[in-house]
């Protein structure tokens, strides 16, 4: 017979027979649902291609150069998907914050469980 304490503490051990859980977040890299607009994406291409030549940069083997030597935040910008939280197991799956990631969601959910 299982004493009051021993079944207390046997809910807090893991059971290897639980399935496990698993959480993937979709979209969490910025708080705008968009990426730049054409023309912001325009102006900031345009940008990089006057700092090459202002640079003196003129041939395309110094393209790789010119890249090297720009820092790393300047290259992608803001926006992106709004955050899509995804919990599940192997035959249970809840969406958490169905943000704008969603969309990826389902396509990743459209090739197959998660």
């Amino acid at each position: 017979m299982t004493t009051p304490k021993e079944a207390a503490s046997q809910k807090l051990m893991p059971s290897r027979s639980k399935p496990k859980l698993r959480v993937k977040i979709w979209g969490a890299r910025g708080s705008l649902p968009a990426p730049m607009t054409p023309a912001a994406m325009e102006d900031h291409l345009r940008n990089f291609l006057l700092e090459f030549m202002e640079r003196g940069h003129k041939t395309p083997e110094e393209i790789e150069t010119f890249i090297s030597e720009i820092p790393r935040h300047r290259f992608g910008g803001y926006g992106g998907n709004t955050p899509c939280v995804a919990v599940g197991t192997e035959s249970t799956h809840l969406i958490i914050d169905g943000g704008s990631g969603i969309r990826q969601l389902g396509y990743d959910l459209m090739n197959g469980p998660c």
